[in-house]
């Protein structure tokens, strides 16, 4: 349950307000900025969201305990690590996509919100037209059967054919459909626009420092990907593997992480790595190499011996890894 409800007393008589809540106990993070699922589908599922906290709090309550509500939503965004230009954007819009529909509804002379009874019919409706689509125009048929596409419609002519003859007065009759072929334009066009080639730009981290084939480009957004380390792997042990995954493209991610290799910092898993374990020699980027994978299981990943991990845990919304600095003595 997300609303709360009680009564107040006026001049026109009790009158019974709700509002939208959110139980203690709730995870106040939903969809991390970092998650790979792209920045559209955030933008609208906050947005969406806006709508809903909004529509789920009475319009006779005033508008100072909406914009509590919402405030409370920024500061859940903002500690997913949303920049505040997203923020603003989606309060924005998912309060002008709220007063649109209020407009609609109160022009049409129509409740806000549906009543249950509606509810059911259009639910009614809907599973009745989802299970009975094929007999729309004709009752008789009971069931479905899907051929394959053939030149002319071959195959779904002959089985019609047979199927009308040896009907024999039968109740019960089925209903030949012919799949959907080959368009012309998935002949023409490639449904991929992100073929799977090098860039050739050299700030490009993926494209730079692959020695194959790529498996994806580098400007799909929404990526899984790995970071290795290339001299640990010449030297025939265990290769220590990052573990990632961005909103973003490869591209724009992996250009992050070689400003922040670049740059130094102390925090970030290449640097570590490189002073752990190459004895901090000079930050050369061919020392490593960033790939693109198709999917990841994070808590089979963090449990694997097979691989040395260089994520330090927080990545997955765990503790991060306590790390000891010592001093070298003089």
């Amino acid at each position: 349950m997300d609303i709360e409800t009680w009564c107040e007393e006026t001049e026109q008589g009790t009158r019974t307000c709700y509002s939208f809540y959110m139980k203690p106990m709730a995870n106040p993070v939903s969809i991390p900025a970092c998650s790979a699922i792209s920045n559209a589908t955030k933008y609208a599922t906050y947005r969406q969201e806006v709508g809903r906290i909004i529509r789920n709090t009475s319009v006779h309550l005033p508008w100072c305990h909406k914009a509590e509500l919402l405030s409370s939503f920024s500061w859940r965004l903002k500690i997913s690590g949303y920049p505040e230009g997203f923020r603003s954007k989606v309060i924005a819009e998912g309060i002008a996509g709220y007063f649109n529909t209020l407009r609609r509804r109160v022009k049409d002379n129509l409740p806000l919100n549906r009543p249950m009874d509606v509810i059911r019919c259009q639910s009614k409706k809907r599973t009745k037209s989802q299970s009975n689509w094929f007999n729309s125009r004709d009752s008789s048929y009971n069931s479905v059967l899907f051929v394959p596409a053939t030149p002319h419609s071959a195959l779904a002519k002959i089985l019609q054919t047979h199927e009308a003859e040896n009907n024999q007065g039968r109740t019960s009759r089925v209903k030949i459909i012919e799949k959907a072929g080959r368009s012309v334009k998935s002949l023409l066009a490639p449904n991929n626009p992100w073929s799977a080639s090098k860039c050739g730009d050299n700030e490009c981290f993926m494209c730079s420092t692959a020695t194959g084939p790529l498996k994806l480009s580098c400007r799909v957004p929404g990526v899984l990907y790995t970071i290795v380390c290339v001299l640990c792997e010449e030297s025939g042990g265990k290769s220590p593997v990052y573990y990632g995954e961005s909103g973003n493209n490869c591209y724009e991610r992996g250009k992050k992480h070689l400003e922040q290799f670049k740059a130094g910092n102390s925090s970030h898993c290449m640097t570590i790595h490189s002073r752990v374990h190459h004895q901090d020699i000079p930050r050369i980027v061919s020392h490593y190499r960033m790939v693109p994978i198709k999917a990841v299981r994070k808590p089979l990943i963090a449990n694997s011996d097979d691989d040395v991990l260089l994520n330090s845990g927080a990545e997955w919304g765990a503790g991060r890894v306590p790390r000891a600095a010592v001093a070298r003595p003089v």
